[in-house]
């Protein structure tokens, strides 16, 4: 058995006295068709139907529906029983979470890092978190990343399980969904993020989007049930190729994301160069020469904005190929400029005529014995000294 299962089975069994029983159950979600739309659209509807559909088009996404146990797990979960548990009980926890967040995300390295947390310390972390103030999306955030293993991403997803209500979970898959509904006051912020990389002031931004949706479907509908973490889990459902509310396969998701550059390949993408216009052909030559390949994009707008894309290997793979594609770039670009530049652009060395130089020695000559001539009245005294001495000398 691998060492995978084998930390599942533990940290279930010691999960289990705090997680209520979800067998032969599911989830209390409406599940039925419509017709396909994008996000953006979805994004614009006021239709409390399309909403309810797109958050149920999560539970038919391949990931989850492989990992449905642990999802369904996650959904259930019983928070008070969570906040009186013991440290054991916490620990446990929190390897069930970093197996469900980070399963195809460098999953042993994650848990090496969990278990490096001292206990007592660990335990501290889970009474802070329950007693902040969820208000304060910034500090909730950096207390979660105490927990080492855990970055703003990781910890949006266990303050999203752990305070619905309050948070959601961001990462790249959200950030490309927001990307695509391209209307969003904050597309030039969202475009300026290094998704697979986000900072503590990214992830608070990308975590008051979600609020403000959740907030808004709520007056609209008259309800209280949607949430920043539904609001995330719908956008979650790009990842696996749906389209909201229609399982409508990978290649035909592929299809419509190739509108802001492809970026569902099955896999995770590293983003780089970001800028204003699009690129020709022999840019993506170099780039794929690299293993990487260039997104031109167009907002709807008609703004046009192009980046790279790239497997995300981890670093220093990721960095070392976006610095080989941009300095192969910057390369081409200083060969074009030279190419273009005319021939004459060089001012040609200037020689005076001999007749003007002669002259003009002379004068020089002149001007300098002229200088040279220091009347008698301004000869320095004998007994003055240099200027830098500091002064007359002092009586014997």
């Amino acid at each position: 058995m691998s060492s995978l299962n084998m930390t599942f089975i533990e940290a279930h069994r010691l999960f289990a006295q705090i997680m209520p029983q979800c067998e032969g159950e599911e989830p209390n979600v409406i599940r039925r068709n419509i017709l396909p739309q994008s996000i953006g659209e979805l994004w614009r509807s006021e239709d409390e139907e399309e909403w309810s559909d797109a958050l149920a088009s999560y539970w038919r996404t391949a990931s989850v529906r492989n990992n449905l146990e642990i999802e369904e797990a996650m959904e259930k979960l019983d928070r008070e029983a969570i906040r009186r548990t013991d440290s054991e009980g916490w620990r446990a926890f929190l390897r069930l979470y970093f197996i469900w967040k980070f399963k195809n995300t460098y999953l042993q390295q994650r848990l090496a890092d969990l278990e490096s947390n001292e206990p007592d310390r660990l335990f501290r972390i889970k009474d802070l978190l329950f007693t902040s103030d969820p208000r304060n999306v910034r500090k909730v955030i950096e207390r979660a990343r105490y927990i080492r293993g855990l970055g703003p991403a990781g910890a949006s997803g266990l303050l999203a399980v752990l305070f619905p209500k309050w948070f959601g979970t961001v990462d790249q898959f959200v950030v490309y969904s927001l990307l695509e509904i391209g209307t969003l006051p904050e597309t030039p912020k969202l475009l300026r993020m290094n998704s697979v990389n986000l900072t503590n002031d990214e992830a608070v931004l990308l975590i008051d989007i979600l609020r403000k949706k959740a907030a808004q479907l709520n007056e609209l509908f008259h309800t209280d049930e949607w949430t920043p973490r539904k609001i995330d889990m719908i956008l979650w459902t790009i990842r696996d190729g749906q389209r909201c509310g229609y399982n409508s396969g990978i290649d035909e998701a592929a299809q419509r994301l190739e509108s802001i550059g492809g970026l569902l390949q099955g896999k995770t993408d590293y983003l780089f160069g970001v800028g204003k216009g699009h690129l020709p052909r022999r840019i993506q030559d170099i780039a794929e020469k690299h293993g990487a390949r260039l997104i031109n994009h167009t907002e709807p707008d008609g703004r046009r904005r192009h980046w790279f894309a790239c497997e995300n290997l981890g670093t220093p793979h990721d960095e070392q190929r976006a610095k080989a594609v941009l300095d192969e770039i910057k390369a081409l670009e200083e060969r074009e400029t030279a190419r273009l530049r005319p021939q004459s652009w060089q001012q040609p060395e200037y020689v005076l005529p001999e007749s003007v130089r002669r002259a003009e020695e002379r004068k020089s000559k002149e001007f300098r014995a002229k200088v040279e001539e220091v009347p008698q009245e301004l000869q320095p005294l004998p007994n003055s000294l240099p200027l830098d001495t500091g002064g007359p000398p002092r009586r014997k």
